[in-house]
C-alpha cells in the first residue's frame, strides 16, 4: 500500500500486484494480488479481469460455507448474526459493507465474482480459528508460534462481534458508520484519513507498537496462521502447473509482506515486477475540501499513528 499524491487536489491510496518467480529454474508464476476491502467499484472490475486469467486463484475467506454463498447473503443482506453468535459459521462482514456504502465506495465481497472455477478458498475457517486461540490444534507454521494464538481468544471475539454490531462497541462503530454517510464532505474526509492511515503502515495494523498486547498477539496470529494456509496450498499447486501458467494470492494488503517473505524464503521465488492500482480516491476540488483541511486530515493521522506507535 502506498499514498499517491498526483496532484494538490487528488489523493489515492494505492495497491500493488506484485509479480514473482522462481530464482533458478522454470516455473509457474506467483501473482500477490493485494487488496483494500473497500474500495471504488472500478478497482474491483480492474481486479477481476487480472484474477480471471489466473490459471488458480487462492483467495482469503473466513467462512465455513462456499464463498459464493456469503457473497449473495451479503447482497441481498440477509442478517447471520444468530449463525455468527453459535459459532458454527459466520461472515463477520456487516460493519465494512455498511461503511462502504456510508463512504459512496463498493465492498469487495459484494463487488468481485468468486463464482469462477480458478477460485480456490485458502483460508481458515473461524471454527479452526477458535481451536487455535484455545491450543486445540498447532498453528500450520508450527508450535513456535502456536503460543501466540492461546494469548488473545476474548480479543477475538471482541472482534467478531465489533464486526457483526452484537457487542455495545460494535453498535457504536455502525452509529459512527452512519454518522459519515450523512455529509458528502464529511465521507471525503473519512476516506482521505483512511488512505493516510492504511498507506503509512501498508495495511498491517499489528506493526504498531501501542496496540494492547493481547490484540497485537491476536492480529500476528490472523496473519501468519493464515499466510501458513496459503504458502502450503501454493506448494501443493505448483507442481501441477505447467511453466506458462500462474496462481495468483488473493488477500488483503495487511497479509502480502508476510506472504512474499515466505515465498522468498521457502519456495525460492524473487519479485520480477509489479502493478499500482487506485483502490480509493479522494478529489479534494470535488469534495469541496480546502488546503487547509486536508493537511489538517495528514497531520491528525500522522500524529495518531506515531503515538500509537511509541
Amino acid at each position: 500500500m502506498r499514498v499517491f499524491r498526483g496532484s494538490s487536489n487528488v489523493t489515492e491510496l494505492q495497491i500493488a500486484a506484485r509479480k514473482f518467480e522462481p530464482a533458478h529454474r522454470k516455473g509457474p508464476t506467483v501473482w500477490l494480488v493485494g487488496v483494500s476491502h473497500i474500495g471504488e467499484t472500478n478497482y474491483y472490475q480492474t481486479l477481476q479481469k487480472i484474477l480471471d486469467g489466473q490459471a488458480v486463484v487462492l483467495f482469503e475467506g473466513v467462512g465455513e460455507r462456499p464463498h459464493s454463498m456469503l457473497r449473495s447473503e451479503n447482497a441481498s443482506r440477509v442478517s447471520t448474526e444468530n449463525n455468527s453468535r453459535s459459532g458454527e459459521d459466520e461472515n463477520g462482514f456487516s460493519l465494512q459493507s455498511n461503511l462502504a456504502r456510508s463512504l459512496g465506495l463498493a465492498f469487495q465481497l459484494e463487488a468481485i465474482d468468486y463464482d469462477r472455477p480458478n477460485f480456490r478458498n485458502s483460508d481458515l475457517s473461524i471454527r479452526e480459528i477458535r481451536q487455535l486461540m484455545s491450543g486445540e490444534r498447532e498453528l500450520p507454521s508450527g508450535p513456535s508460534t502456536n503460543r501466540l494464538a492461546q494469548a488473545a481468544p476474548n480479543a477475538f471475539e471482541g472482534l467478531l462481534q465489533i464486526m457483526d454490531g452484537s457487542s455495545f462497541a460494535g453498535a457504536i462503530a455502525q452509529l459512527a458508520v452512519k454518522f459519515v454517510g450523512s455529509s458528502p464532505k464529511l465521507q471525503a474526509l473519512t476516506r482521505l484519513a483512511m488512505s493516510e492511515a492504511l498507506g503509512q503502515i501498508k495495511g498491517d495494523i499489528s506493526q504498531l507498537r501501542g496496540l494492547p498486547p493481547d490484540m497485537k498477539q491476536l492480529l500476528e496470529v490472523l496473519i501468519q496462521s493464515r499466510n501458513a494456509r496459503v504458502v502450503r496450498d501454493i506448494k501443493d499447486i505448483l507442481p501441477t502447473l505447467h511453466a506458462d501458467k500462474s496462481v495468483a494470492v488473493f488477500y488483503g494488503a495487511g497479509h502480502m509482506a508476510n506472504l512474499e517473505a515466505q515465498i522468498r524464503r521457502d519456495l525460492k521465488y524473487r519479485p520480477v515486477g509489479e502493478l499500482w492500482f487506485p483502490a480509493i480516491t479522494v478529489n479534494a476540488a470535488k469534495a469541496g475540501l480546502t488546503e487547509t483541511e486536508m493537511k489538517m486530515v495528514r497531520s491528525v493521522v500522522s500524529w495518531q499513528l506515531q503515538m500509537m506507535g511509541q
